[in-house]
């Protein structure tokens, strides 16, 4: 367990996102402006998305409006 980032009872954001991640075989993301933060964008649900960590972009791969 690590002492890095808020503290989830005993456990720490990085821990929580490290241990699930690696269960569900999926990359984990975290730091972009959406989702619970207090200045955040549109992420549209069911629109296909490339998501890049490393350089820190996400581009829509199709409309998100019909």
């Amino acid at each position: 367990m690590s002492n890095d980032g808020d503290g989830y009872g005993a456990f720490a954001l990085m821990d929580i996102f490290e241990h699930y991640g690696k269960l569900a075989a999926v990359p984990t993301f975290y730091g972009a402006p959406f989702g619970h933060v207090a200045s955040n964008s549109i992420m549209p649900v069911g629109s296909r998305a490339r998501i890049d960590a490393d350089a820190g972009t996400v581009q829509a791969l199709e409309p998100s409006v019909r």
